[in-house]
C-alpha cells in the first residue's frame, strides 16, 4: 500500500511538470497501464542490446522485445502495444534528464 501511494505521487508529480524527453531516447520513462486493481506504473530498468527494454513494477519486470512491443496480459490496455502506440494513447511518461 506504501509502494502505491508513492508511485501515485510520483505520477502525480509527473503529470503536473511540463513535457519533457525521455531519460533513453525512444524508450518511455514510465509506462501507466490499467490492471484489475487500478492503475501500476511501470519504470523503464534496462534497455537491452538487441533494441529491446526491461520495465519495472516492484520485483516484476516486463520485457519489451526489439521489435518495440510491450507484452503484459494482466494489462488488456497495453498489451500487444508498441511503445509508440502507448505514447500516441497517453500511457507513458517522461521523467526529464
Amino acid at each position: 500500500m506504501k509502494l502505491a501511494r508513492s508511485m501515485l505521487l510520483a505520477l502525480a508529480l509527473i503529470s503536473a511538470s511540463a513535457a519533457r524527453a525521455d531519460m533513453i531516447e525512444g524508450y518511455p520513462d514510465v509506462i501507466v497501464c490499467e490492471v484489475r486493481s487500478g492503475q501500476v506504473l511501470l519504470y523503464l530498468s534496462e534497455v537491452t542490446a538487441d533494441g529491446g527494454a526491461v520495465y519495472r513494477v516492484g520485483r516484476e519486470g516486463v520485457k519489451v522485445g526489439p521489435d518495440r512491443v510491450f507484452r503484459r496480459e494482466n494489462a488488456p490496455d497495453c498489451n500487444g502495444k508498441t511503445l509508440e502506440r502507448l505514447r500516441d494513447e497517453g500511457k507513458t511518461r517522461s521523467l526529464g534528464k
